[in-house]
């Protein structure tokens, strides 16, 4: 490259088509779990934010841990809730499965 020019990667935007209503709108599902440190007879349980072990994130006043176990995560249609099925009928969470997901099953621009 010259005059300080610098290659950028083209990147192609996947279509995603639901199998079942052919929705086109795509989202995450991700499972947000708390440890409960006590559990009281008259008011909600008293939540332990700060525990190590956590994968703690924060959404305005409140920690909130996101799950690490992938079959708690999953990607669905927003307009009817169907979950995205890898080959054997079970949901999945990674985005390369995502990709490959949406080539395999989707019609796209070039194909």
């Amino acid at each position: 490259m010259s005059n300080g020019e610098e290659k950028t990667e083209q990147r192609k935007r996947l279509e995603f088509t639901c199998p079942r209503c052919g929705g086109h709108r795509l989202e995450q599902v991700i499972m947000i779990r708390n440890v409960i440190d006590n559990v009281y007879d008259s008011c909600d349980p008293d939540y332990d934010w700060y525990n190590d072990y956590n994968e703690n994130i924060v959404l305005g006043d409140w920690f909130y841990s996101i799950s690490p176990w992938s079959e708690h995560n999953f990607y669905r249609c927003v307009d009817c809730d169907s979950p995205l099925l890898d080959e054997d009928g079970h949901e999945f969470w990674e985005n390369a499965l995502l990709i490959e997901w949406l080539k395999a099953n989707c019609q796209q621009e070039d194909s």
